[in-house]
């Protein structure tokens, strides 16, 4: 468990009554005027980028190939013909996706301690 105190004013924090996130620094604003039972529920988030591997993304290309309009074991063969360079060049496009700002998620991560204050500076 953090404790209000610990959490910068640019991370992004939710509210598990309201499913909603907020900026660290509006919950701050009002932390101490809340009661205990506002205080609860709030969890900072953490943010992680989707990343993509080629290996799982080309899986996914070849069986559908194979089960859409393909032939029996055109997916061995696919891979068999699939070269580690082209493989590397895909990754790379694959890598460009998950550099897109909405590539990014946020899990929960800690519980904010409803009962200590924020300490004013």
């Amino acid at each position: 468990m953090i404790t209000i105190n610990e959490i910068k004013d640019d991370d992004l924090v939710f509210n598990e009554q309201t499913h909603s996130q907020i900026y660290a620094c509006d919950l701050k604003r009002e932390w101490n005027s809340l009661n205990e039972d506002e205080r609860s529920g709030w969890k900072t988030l953490k943010e992680r980028t989707i990343k993509l591997s080629v290996g799982t993304v080309l899986d996914r290309i070849y069986e559908d190939m194979e089960c859409s309009d393909g032939y029996e074991e055109m997916f061995v063969h696919l891979w068999n013909d699939t070269s580690e360079e082209f493989k590397q060049r895909m990754q790379g496009l694959l890598d460009e996706i998950s550099n897109f700002p909405s590539a990014k998620v946020y899990d929960f991560d800690e519980d904010i301690n409803p009962f200590v204050d924020l300490e004013e500076d």
